[in-house]
């Protein structure tokens, strides 16, 4: 996919990519986890504690997004609809099977 996104989505863009990433860190670890386990056993303190504190930096990065998001769209609704399409092309696109 090619697009140029205006600068002012920029700070937006980025806040997305930022929680995409954390959701993936997340999600990797509890897949992780999950695979450890499987078989019986059951986490430990500190990997709960891990998890937990991943689940909070994705929380903050969603937080995050939603402001830039917002700011956008109050100050350049022209950028705020490239963006939105932007995302939307880019979830719309086939994902390679792992």
């Amino acid at each position: 996919m090619k697009q140029t996104l205006p600068d002012a989505a920029l700070p937006a863009w980025n806040a997305y990519l930022a929680m995409e990433a954390s959701k993936r860190e997340h999600f990797s670890y509890l897949e992780e986890l999950e695979t450890k386990y499987k078989y019986g056993g059951s986490r430990t303190i500190a990997e709960s504690m891990h998890l937990e504190g991943l689940l909070k930096k994705h929380d903050k990065q969603v937080a995050a997004f939603r402001q830039a998001i917002k700011t956008l769209q109050a100050e350049d609704a022209g950028a705020h609809q490239a963006l939105i399409e932007h995302i939307t092309m880019l979830n719309a696109e086939p994902k390679a099977s792992s």
